[in-house]
């Protein structure tokens, strides 16, 4: 049985249907906060305290949800995990707060990992640099100005994006967006479908989830900071704790490639290696992309279910 988590739910069904055709029981987990999961018992997406959530409380307390429900439903003894992008912040998260839980994990497979601490300078993409150096002010600005929720999906956006990438020159345009977000250059996206992807891309988040991933990129992979006056109530302690990466034990392979634009691999992946002694697959021409839109998806898929023997 295998637990799959993306940072975006616009791709995990080409992936999904790989992995069933292998003959996996796949399980698809969904984040809270974007388009499939603004539904609460008591509090609606209009409400601020919603909102009130970041990566830890989906590796803390959504993850073991899932599994626990995934594991009585199907009575398996043990359970794999792949996560690409966020879902692998998800992961470790998961794995470090609830050690008891890594006995019976068979194996984890983590995409383009982010659990590290990247030195700004060192991000190779502009964008990407230039908005964490402002990571705060932005925060605060949103805040104040009553926004919650980052990069919504709407029924105009997904009409408009359907519009557009459904025809030409609309659909080569298209293209070099996904191309840009994703690292990977237009020949080599899988162009099936290309419209419907965009439309479903992004799915929506928490403002709090894109500020703690701010944190982790500039101060370390560690819990969110609140500031020191919160920080003393909540953590007893000026600043935030480190998760406690070196209690993950369940076996982990990581995929990543040094063309990936979001991260600087030579840079945060030999701490994240050297906290979990865990196996790695560097890809000279890998992307962070690449294994949700490239021509090569099935390649990619294959060859670490093997590597793990799923």
């Amino acid at each position: 049985m295998i637990l799959f988590q993306v940072c975006h739910s616009s791709f995990i069904i080409i992936s999904a249907f790989i992995l069933t055709k292998i003959g996996y029981d796949v399980w698809l987990s969904d984040m809270r906060g974007n388009y499939y999961g603004k539904r609460h018992k008591t509090m609606s997406s209009a409400d601020p305290r919603f909102w009130d959530f970041s990566f830890h409380e989906h590796g803390s307390y959504d993850i073991p949800a899932m599994v626990d429900y995934i594991l009585n439903r199907t009575n398996a003894p043990k359970f794999g995990y792949i996560g690409h992008s966020m879902g692998t912040t998800n992961f470790l998260v998961f794995a470090s707060t609830h050690p008891e839980y890594n006995e019976r994990i068979f194996g984890a497979v983590l995409l383009a990992p982010v659990g590290a601490k990247y030195p700004v300078e060192e991000v190779n993409n502009p964008m990407l640099r230039m908005l964490l150096v402002q990571m705060n002010f932005i925060y605060n600005f949103a805040r104040d100005g009553g926004l919650h929720e980052v990069l919504p999906r709407t029924p105009k956006m997904v009409y408009n994006v359907l519009k557009i990438c459904s025809e030409i020159p609309g659909f080569y345009y298209c293209l070099d967006v996904l191309g840009t977000a994703m690292g990977e250059h237009r020949e080599n996206i899988d162009w099936t479908n290309c419209a419907l992807k965009l439309a479903h891309f992004p799915a929506g988040a928490s403002l709090k989830t894109f500020h703690h991933l701010g944190q982790i990129f500039n101060h370390g992979f560690r819990q969110y900071d609140y500031g020191q006056k919160m920080n003393r109530l909540k953590y007893n302690s000026t600043v935030p704790p480190d998760y406690p990466i070196h209690q993950i034990t369940a076996p982990v392979l990581m995929m990543h490639g040094k063309n990936d634009p979001w991260t600087s691999d030579y840079v945060s992946l030999p701490w994240l290696l050297c906290k979990l002694g865990i196996g790695q697959i560097p890809y000279s021409s890998r992307t962070y992309g690449k294994s949700l839109i490239s021509l090569k998806n099935q390649l990619v898929f294959y060859s670490y279910c093997q590597i793990l023997k799923f």
